[in-house]
């Protein structure tokens, strides 16, 4: 009993931090979550990992949020989605071809660094360090220490 209890509040508590997400995006007047990858992802998660959907389903570059794809997917899913800004993703060069893998239910990846490879349009270890450099070379100048340091921070790809 004491396993299925476990089941039951963790599986509870991914479901209400996803809605936490989604009323929140929405406050901020954002319409774009992205959900997370890990490796060890099951079969059902894989093919959804690291794409970007529209809240609204009025977005016409990505595909709608469904219950199908709203975290969690299954008991004990470990993943989670996190709102995504447009101009960001126009910003950083990544949208094209982000939006393109959004749409596209026969692309997946099935672990954080081979993500960030494709988000990075290149190749290389998915290294915070990368993105790093990468976001320095598109803003034509180094990011802020602090920034560094906070971003260096965090992973990449949670999961």
């Amino acid at each position: 009993m004491r396993k299925y209890s476990e089941l039951v509040a963790q599986t509870a508590s991914r479901d209400a931090a996803t809605e936490g997400t989604v009323r929140t995006a929405v406050a901020l007047g954002m319409d774009l979550v992205r959900m997370s990858v890990h490796t060890g992802a099951c079969p059902m998660c894989i093919p959804l990992q690291g794409k970007i959907y529209s809240i609204s389903g009025r977005n016409p570059n990505f595909p709608p949020l469904t219950d199908d794809v709203r975290t969690p997917l299954h008991p004990r899913c470990g993943h989670s989605i996190n709102p995504v800004s447009e101009t960001a993703l126009r910003l950083s060069g990544e949208h094209d071809r982000i939006a393109a893998f959004s749409r596209d239910p026969d692309r997946a990846v099935d672990n954080g660094p081979q993500y960030n490879d494709f988000r990075l349009g290149r190749g290389g270890t998915g290294r915070t360090e990368e993105y790093l450099t990468a976001w320095s070379e598109r803003l034509g100048r180094k990011v802020p220490a602090l920034a560094e340091q906070r971003l260096a921070s965090y992973p990449i790809a949670p999961g």
